[in-house]
């Protein structure tokens, strides 16, 4: 049986769990079309960081989507 929290794991910082805004960022930035708005969910994300007052785990709320255009210096 699984668990979360820190009786079951040694660092509670280190889980196995994925956020929704990064599951949704990825098969964008892959190409796949989701049918989901994707930035409005990292609005909403933001938001909740906000609500909460502290961090979420989301590296696409921390980090922001990957440009879709090469960067200038890379062209």
């Amino acid at each position: 049986m699984g668990g979360t929290g820190k009786y079951y794991y040694r660092d509670p910082n280190v889980v196995g769990l994925v956020s929704t805004e990064d599951m949704v960022v990825m098969p964008d930035e892959m190409g796949i079309e989701t049918g989901l708005d994707v930035d409005r969910i990292l609005r909403i994300g933001t938001m909740v960081e906000k609500i909460v007052g502290r961090r979420l785990r989301s590296e696409s709320i921390l980090n922001g989507r990957i440009p879709k255009a090469p960067r200038p210096e890379f062209r």
